[in-house]
């Protein structure tokens, strides 16, 4: 900008501020206006002075790069009539203000209120207005419109004095105003795409120049950025001054065209130039080049090197719009190393810019894959390989800094995701920090970058409005421009949840407009795009999708809703995806809990929770919706990352002949053959390791499959054990993203074996010591040599229990009684995007029972028959009549028998089973089951059976809303011990699940958040025939049919076994017995 266009737009500026405020249109309240003196998007990019430095590319090692992260001087008010209107000028005192560290968010630093909503505006719908009044009660009746101004000095380089110079902002929520030397320079709207500014002659070069920033939390760009998140105002990522030569290179787009047999690769270099000094500057060479992972140069075909002798633009005259000089330089590249998420070989391009006396002026770097995305026969293909995107979907968040992510939490995501088999990210709902997609490159994963677009809570009209148009388009050129050159990234998204059509058309033609080689998606409009996606089909429904015909590939961008106990059903819809061609995958909705650090009410400082929403007392908001991620805030893996892991894995068996070892392998990797793999194998008895092996190297290429040879020996076979055979894939070499040895698919085979049919009771019963019956009103008690066990004869269940003076149940309200509820989870609804279903309010967590018959049945003194006829009932009237068998026998083993008959009306049930409370001492856990994590009857392909041990505390998970938790599947029986390793063992006639906590389940419910649940010092115990599977109806369809509980006749039946260390091992004890 030249002395002229500083005078003209300093007049324009005094004489804006000095009409009345409701004269004029605000320029964030007007949809026509998302920037000022913003210049246009180009690819990350920071210069370098030389070669050495570019390849490198440190940003900080660079003499042309300056962050400006770090304090600066902050002060926040609620509403821009509030706002210190002068703050930008030199003069300014602002010593009382106080510090503020960018990037950062305001309102995890304690400045304004976190408000989180997923549909609903959190102002009132008006559009482009955002000032209009609300309801008394919503947290923006209180802060209309917070405004956060920033002041910083900084000086800049005097080697800079003859460099174009360029402020950068990488994140700003919403809207922001800039000044430099008290010289307004610029506004931009738009929170994740960035804005640069040049500010060449408004700085002076080797002193302190003043930065001011003024930034709106609410502007009309807010209408478009309405996506399910936390509302968090602020320059949200890094801050930073750049320079470049007179002449420069403004932007580049680095593209290749492969042969059809992928043997060569065209290789093109797009760039532009500008010249903002004299024409004579713009003399000099270009050229580029491209070095391996090596750092070696590749062999071209021909030098790219270009002479420029020709003019490039002058310079701005009164408004004049600056114009690039386009060169275009490209060569022949032999059998190059190919990109993929699998194999993320990348080269790295260097960009040389020299002066008319042969000087290196700018260099420029940028990490380069060599890949090919196209849609044929209705499938996504990468590299002439049809692919499957195992994908999530992540939002930007991190519960202590909000949406400042840090580059540690972005590694951490990222090595998750690898190790856990995920190969695609969706950036819901809006382009992420620039830091992101370099990992994506480095590390392997494939990129739907999004468009900062979602119009959730509005009508169609934004996006049929002419009006709104430009800033639709700016959005989306301005994502594509950024994120060009990024491998990773295979498919544009132009939103999410929009409605409208006309402005996405435009979009389409937008992105087009730059770039021709990735395909298009979006799901709200699918006209638009190359690829038919949906959200949360069923698996019916997908399944109707994979079989339509279309060109078109077919996509779930969002399902398998993971908000709490969650993510049923996950290999049911793999099943159907790997079995039609056309379906290509989907992205788990979401990969973490968006919950925000928060201080416990009444708790020591620096004792906190992870709040959502209204727990700030933000309104409107959506509660706990937010909390709906694979991980917890704090990214703790979960039951439910092993599923997604286990399901996703690229590793698969099926078994073959088990009694001769045989089993079938199919290398599901697109790009890997096997033999970068070594697998193990580990035969078990009940759980115990009998036998071990590591295979001979597999050579399988991918898509390929074989029939693989265990040299497995028939051991020994004891009586009533159950034998399985587990497989372990492992890597053979240290990865970026984990060590040698990290498993990275399993399987597990229960052996055909014929195992000696155990010895029963009734065998030996003679044997046995005496039992004494004691009869009372209420109660009958039998004691045997070293146990005793109580029945309570008005609800017909035990009410008491010891063994070996170890008191294990004691009291009426803590014996072994029907129990069919659980804490309600988020995905317990009544219908496919349903209500909650109400056990708690129709009283199905507080049964009351009534005693048909009861009665005593001594055969012998050996062995001892309780019976009784019971009708459970609800206290909206549903009823379950079960009929109870107990066979005490002398050596305290009680076997109970159990007739359920559970009425066909009534709500769907949560379980069947029974719940005991057992003394507090046996706090350790051991069974044989399903395990080591929390699993249920439609999440259990990642939980192996084996033998595991546990305390009562760690069988749990932490939900960020408490429900039901902590139940494992198919077990054969469960011991509970106390610190002398005594106590008793539940062992199932056929197999049971069980869970064992601290909390009833109604402790779960009532609760809000963990803090407010309270421990209690006993154990309580739930042993259950059936539990309806988990499902996935928070936001998509229930849980299965075949996952849900019948409402038919079953017979339960199961033993409790007394135990102590005298016993010997668990397992041979249960055997014996």
């Amino acid at each position: 900008m030249n002395a002229i266009d500083r005078y003209l737009y300093s007049l324009i500026f005094l004489i804006s501020t000095a009409l009345p405020l409701a004269a004029q249109q605000r320029d964030w309240e007007n949809e026509k206006v998302f920037e000022t003196n913003k210049l246009p998007s180009h690819a990350t990019a920071i210069p370098f002075d030389n070669e050495q430095q570019a390849i490198a590319n440190i940003d900080s090692n660079s003499s042309l790069y300056k962050s400006l992260n770090g304090l600066w001087k902050f002060n926040w008010v609620k509403s821009p009539n509030e706002r210190p209107k002068d703050f930008y000028k030199k003069g300014f005192n602002d010593r009382q203000w106080k510090e503020l560290r960018v990037p950062s968010t305001w309102e995890v630093n304690g400045y304004g209120t976190p408000i989180y909503t997923n549909i609903t505006y959190p102002f009132k719908v008006e559009p482009p207005k955002i000032m209009k009044p609300v309801d008394t009660s919503w947290t923006k009746h209180k802060e209309p419109n917070p405004v956060g101004s920033y002041r910083r000095k900084v000086e800049i380089p005097s080697n800079w004095a003859d460099k174009q110079i360029f402020l950068n902002f990488d994140g700003v929520q919403s809207a922001f105003y800039v000044w430099v030397n008290g010289e307004k320079i610029g506004y931009s709207e738009g929170s994740m795409t960035g804005a640069s500014f040049d500010i060449t002659e408004y700085v002076q070069t080797g002193q302190s120049n003043l930065i001011a920033v003024e930034v709106y939390k609410w502007s009309d760009g807010s209408y478009l950025e309405d996506q399910d998140m936390f509302r968090l105002g602020g320059i949200h990522r890094n801050v930073y001054l750049s320079a470049a030569p007179k002449l420069h290179i403004r932007d580049f787009f680095l593209k290749s065209i492969l042969s059809d047999d992928l043997s060569s690769a065209t290789f093109i270099a797009d760039t532009w130039l500008r010249n903002s000094g004299k024409g004579g500057d713009a003399v000099g060479s270009l050229s580029v080049k491209i070095l391996d992972a090596e750092g070696k140069e590749a062999v071209l075909s021909s030098k790219m090197e270009e002479r420029i002798n020709r003019k490039i633009g002058f310079g701005s005259l009164f408004g004049k719009k600056e114009e690039d000089a386009a060169y275009q330089l490209k060569s022949t590249i032999q059998n190059p190393k190919l990109w993929t998420a699998e194999t993320p070989y990348l080269y790295t391009v260097i960009l040389t810019l020299k002066d008319k006396q042969d000087q290196v002026t700018e260099v420029l770097s940028s990490k380069f894959g060599f890949r090919k995305i196209e849609i044929k026969n209705s499938r996504l293909y990468v590299n002439n390989k049809p692919i499957l995107l195992k994908g999530v979907n992540r939002h930007e968040t991190h519960p202590v800094f909000g949406k400042a992510v840090p580059y540690e939490s972005m590694l951490e995501d990222i090595q998750l995701m690898k190790q856990n088999n995920i190969n695609t990210v969706r950036t819901s709902h809006y382009p992420n920090d620039p830091r992101w997609y370099k990992l994506c490159d480095e590390y392997g994963l494939y990129v739907i970058d999004e468009a900062d677009l979602e119009t959730h809570g509005a009508k169609a009209d934004l996006g049929n409005s002419i009006s709104w148009k430009p800033a639709y388009i700016d959005r989306h050129r301005r994502m594509v421009q950024r994120d060009k050159n990024h491998p990773s990234i295979i498919i544009w998204s132009l939103g999410n949840e929009s409605w409208g059509h006309e402005n996405f058309k435009a979009a389409r033609e937008a992105v087009l407009a730059i770039d021709t080689t990735r395909p298009l998606h979006f799901e709200s409009y699918n006209e638009v795009a190359d690829i038919e996606s949906t959200m949360y089909p069923s698996v019916a429904s997908l399944l109707k999708s994979g079989q339509t015909a279309s060109t078109k590939p077919f996509l779930m961008c969002e399902y398998g809703h993971a908000m709490g106990n969650a993510i049923g059903n996950l290999k049911e819809y793999w099943d159907v995806i790997e079995s039609h061609p056309r379906l290509i995958g989907g992205c788990i909705w979401e990969w973490v809990d968006h919950g925000l650090s928060k201080q416990i009410p009444g708790a020591a400082k620096g004792q906190t929770f992870f709040a959502y929403g209204g727990d700030f007392g933000d309104k409107p908001n959506d509660g706990n919706f937010c909390m709906d991620g694979i991980l917890t805030p704090d990214r703790k893996p979960t039951a439910k990352l092993e599923e997604v892991k286990k399901v996703y894995q690229y590793v698969s068996f099926t078994a073959a002949n088990l009694v001769e070892g045989n089993v079938r392998v199919k290398n599901k990797y697109a790009f890997l053959d096997l033999n970068n793999f070594t697998l193990d194998w580990v035969l078990t008895e009940d759980g115990k390791e009998v036998q071990q092996g590591v295979l001979p190297p597999l050579n399988l290429a991918p898509g390929d499959s074989s029939i693989l040879r265990v040299p497995i020996k028939q051991p020994l076979l004891a009586p009533g054990a159950s034998y399985h055979l587990q497989l372990s894939v492992k890597s053979t070499k240290d990865e970026r993203w984990a060590p040698k040895g990290t498993v990275v698919a399993t399987e597990q085979f229960e052996m055909p074996y014929r195992a000696p049919v155990q010895v029963a009771y009734l065998d030996t019963v003679t044997t046995l010591p005496d039992i004494i019956v004691l009869q009372k009103e209420d109660e009958v008690t039998l004691i045997g040599k070293e146990f005793h066990v109580g029945f309570n004869r008005n609800n017909g269940m035990i009410s008491s229990l010891a063994y070996r003076n170890n008191q294990l149940i004691e009291g009426l309200g803590n014996g072994l009684k029907l129990n069919i509820y659980r804490a309600t989870l988020d995905n317990d609804r009544d219908k496919d995007w349903g209500q909650a279903i109400p056990w708690e309010k129709e009283g199905y967590d507080s049964l009351s029972f009534k005693v048909n018959d009861f009665n005593i049945n001594q055969s012998s003194r050996k062995s001892v028959q309780v019976t009784a006829s019971v009708i459970a009932s609800t206290k909206s009237g549903y009823e379950i009549p079960l009929n109870l068998v107990y066979t005490v026998y002398g050596n305290g083993i009680i076997h109970v028998s159990a007739f359920i008959n559970p009425n066909k009306d009534g709500l769907p049930l949560a379980r069947i089973g029974f719940s005991a409370t057992v003394n507090g001492r046996h706090n350790t856990v051991e069974w044989l089951g399903r395990g080591p994590h929390e699993n249920y009857i439609d999440r259990k392909q990642a939980a192996f059976f084996g033998r595991y041990q546990s305390t009562v505390e760690q069988l749990g998970s932490n939900y960020m809303r408490p429900q039901s938790m902590a139940n494992r599947e198919d077990t054969k029986w469960v011991k509970l011990t106390n610190t002398n390793n005594q106590g008793m063992i539940v062992v199932a006639d056929n197999k049971l699940g069980f869970s064992a906590s601290h909390y009833t389940e109604r402790d779960l419910h009532k609760a809000k958040h963990p803090y407010e649940l309270k421990a209690r010092p006993e154990v309580i115990l739930h042993i259950d025939y059936a539990q309806r599977g988990v499902g996935n109806g928070s936001c998509g369809p229930i849980t299965l049919p075949q996952y849900q509980i019948a409402k038919e006749p079953i017979n339960f039946s199961f033993s409790l076994l007394p135990y102590s260390m005298m016993d010997g091992d668990a397992a041979d004890y249960v055997r014996r017995n």
